[in-house]
């Protein structure tokens, strides 16, 4: 993502969680949608490495699925002053792909990236392990 689109994007974000007493909803759905327009190539393209790295596959269907529910955590958990969207939204794409298929896997529990665990939570996995 370029400087540029990045600060277009943070622009859409601030407009899309200002209060809505201020914007209808149907204006924040419409600012939401042209933001997920402009954020929607590099949040498929980010999914798809991680799931590589993880050495799984999803077809391109599910990819777009995905990628909006994804998108929508991300904007939910971008607060202010956060440097970097494209940091950002990548390692809180990567969380909530590692919480989505932990929660579908639970039961079985054979794939849990403990790689990635000591990444998100660096701190939190040193001290457990004492």
């Amino acid at each position: 993502m370029t400087p540029k689109t990045e600060t277009e994007c943070k622009s859409f974000i601030w407009r899309y969680k200002e209060d809505s007493a201020f914007i209808p909803e149907h204006r924040k759905i419409q600012i939401r949608n042209k933001l997920y327009y402009i954020m929607s190539a590099d949040i498929q393209m980010w999914i798809k490495s991680i799931l590589k790295k993880w050495g799984r596959h999803e077809d391109s269907d599910e990819i777009i699925s995905i990628s909006f529910d994804a998108f929508l955590f991300c904007l939910k958990q971008y607060k202010e002053g956060f440097e970097g969207l494209s940091g950002f939204f990548y390692k809180a794409i990567r969380y909530f792909l590692l919480m989505k298929y932990i929660k579908e896997e639970r039961e079985k529990m054979d794939w849990i990236p403990f790689e990635e665990l000591k990444e998100i939570f660096p701190t939190d996995l040193q001290y457990n392990r004492k």
